[in-house]
């Protein structure tokens, strides 16, 4: 219960008693107080639980990372769908000079490499997803040069996304992830799902751990039982080189391997492709072991219900 405000208090004085209508003003006043925080949480609730249900098209850059159109101020942006950003929003300078915004703070990351940046982040007033608005989200600056490229090709790219979607925005709405036919889902209804000829409850049900860094899965390998953010910013799936020193071959200069075992939940999902990197310290002291990259997405619907930390995959 809030805490009442102070209500004007009569008192009069006879023999040293004093008498004092306070006590039924804060008792009314408290029981109004709470019957309005009551209705405001179910109101709250009510929204939280409104149904919704739309297609986001996708299409990909050069090295296969998915991206969406996204609005902001009027103006259209193609934005990378990033599972593996602890942010909410990442723009590029360009981008942020020409919006209204106010400085809050600054924020620092590190990619798998080990290289650690600091820029500003920014509060924006809006930005439309599909017919989703989302209020006030945290954009943080991101030059193009702190992109975590882990090899180069010789081809100059053709596409340079304007900024990247986060995990801590993506959440705000449960999302199937059809990469392999250009398009993501948001949506809470698995009747509307099953129509668009999604069936969740034939997928791999399974649990997941969403920390304010991360979303991850655990799967049995060969190596045993390994932790593994799902990152659909990164074209493949990595894995920390001190799993194994099976290092037969280099693909782009980095050593790689497969897996004959890759088991989520109760199901085989048979050999995986997976780079070998020397992950840093300060992220598999977070108990990570590498990152589930877009090559499994494409291959393989899957469904998270942010609301319950649950992942469905499809066989």
């Amino acid at each position: 219960m809030q805490r009442a405000i102070p209500m004007p208090v009569e008192v009069l004085e006879s023999n040293g008693v004093f008498r004092t209508n306070l006590k039924i003003k804060h008792f009314t006043l408290g029981v109004s107080l709470s019957l309005f925080a009551c209705a405001l949480a179910l109101w709250l609730g009510y929204l939280s639980m409104r149904p919704y249900h739309f297609h986001l098209p996708v299409k990909f850059t050069d090295k296969n990372i998915p991206y969406i159109e996204a609005w902001i101020e009027g103006k259209k942006y193609h934005l990378v769908v990033d599972l593996g950003s602890k942010f909410q929003l990442c723009l590029t300078p360009d981008v942020l000079k020409q919006l209204h915004k106010y400085q809050c703070g600054s924020a620092t990351w590190m990619n798998v490499k080990g290289e650690q940046y600091t820029f500003p982040q920014y509060i924006i007033p809006k930005i439309k997803i599909g017919p989703s608005l989302f209020k006030n989200p945290l954009a943080v600056e991101k030059p193009l040069t702190t992109r975590c490229i882990l090899w180069e090709t010789k081809q100059p790219e053709s596409f340079i996304p304007d900024g990247y979607l986060g995990k801590n925005l993506l959440k705000e709405k449960n999302l199937l992830f059809d990469l392999s036919h250009s398009r993501i889902l948001a949506s809470n209804s698995t009747k509307k799902l099953l129509k668009d000829g999604y069936d969740i409850n034939n997928y791999i049900k399974i649990p997941l751990e969403i920390t304010d860094k991360s979303v991850m899965i655990s799967v049995i390998t060969e190596y045993g039982l390994i932790k593994l953010v799902l990152d659909t910013g990164s074209t493949g799936t990595l894995l920390r080189a001190s799993l194994t020193n099976n290092k037969t071959h280099q693909i782009h200069g980095i050593p790689h391997t497969y897996l004959d075992q890759f088991v989520i939940g109760d199901h085989n999902f048979g050999k995986q492709s997976a780079y070998l990197f020397e992950i840093p310290k300060e992220i598999t002291s977070l108990g990570i072991d590498g990152v589930l990259g877009v090559d499994f997405f494409l291959k393989h619907n899957i469904y998270i219900d942010f609301s319950t930390s649950t992942a469905y995959i499809s066989q």
